[in-house]
């Protein structure tokens, strides 16, 4: 006698919805608190939920620190390098003109920028990436080896091109390297830079008048090399 197959009921959105609310609050407050000034309780206490969700989702607090770090270079800096290669195109990226490379570091430079201050959460999940480099945490190589290292590398790349020097010399990593560094001050000290232009945010008009400077250093610093 054939049986019909059991049909398993289609799992529930709320565990989903639940994980991503934990998420969620955990950048709240790991990006305000940093890791070692957030407990498990109070990321349950922000999501409205209790202790024991989030040891079920998670395991523990070290394990979401980690998921949310990971969620975070995947889902910002991993998206804006997947948006670059589908403007540009994997073969013009990988055989770009210095004039293409140049081009290439303003927007792909520029749309960080604009990205990493264009709100609150993003402002936090970024404060949560700069602290990483400066009290590095065991969820560093997460960081580093889920997006960030390709960036510096891709960003490495086309200075080199740009400037007509080798991208593997230590010369060109700094100086490639200093291009992050103007937009990570924002990041680093945005309470200063608002309070100095007597803002409560960089809006709009702001980020636009960051990003159009950003390009106006890339073009005086990737300028050739002289030989």
């Amino acid at each position: 006698m054939n049986r019909t197959p059991s049909v398993k009921p289609a799992p529930s959105a709320a565990p989903e919805t639940a994980r991503e609310k934990l998420l969620a609050s955990a950048l709240r407050v790991f990006g305000e608190c940093g890791y070692d000034g957030a407990s498990i309780r109070d990321i349950a206490r922000d999501a409205n939920t209790n202790v024991a969700l989030v040891s079920y989702h998670f395991g523990g607090k070290e394990q979401l620190y980690k998921e949310l770090l990971r969620s975070i270079v995947v889902n910002r800096v991993q998206a804006a390098l997947n948006r670059f290669t589908a403007a540009y195109g994997d073969e013009r990226i990988q055989n770009p003109s210095r004039a293409d490379a140049r081009d290439m570091l303003k927007t792909l430079l520029g749309g960080f920028a604009n990205n990493a201050l264009s709100s609150g959460e993003i402002l936090l999940a970024a404060r949560l990436i700069v602290r990483e480099q400066t009290q590095p945490t065991a969820g560093f190589d997460i960081v580093f080896g889920s997006g960030m290292e390709t960036l510096h590398k891709t960003v490495t790349r086309l200075f080199g091109i740009a400037t007509g020097r080798n991208p593997e010399t230590q010369e060109c990593i700094i100086r490639a390297h200093m291009l992050f560094g103007q937009i990570l001050s924002f990041v680093f000290a945005n309470a200063a830079i608002c309070r100095r232009l007597g803002k409560d945010t960089l809006d709009r008009q702001t980020r636009a008048t960051i990003s159009a400077i950003l390009s106006e250093n890339i073009d005086k610093l990737a300028k050739p090399a002289r030989t």
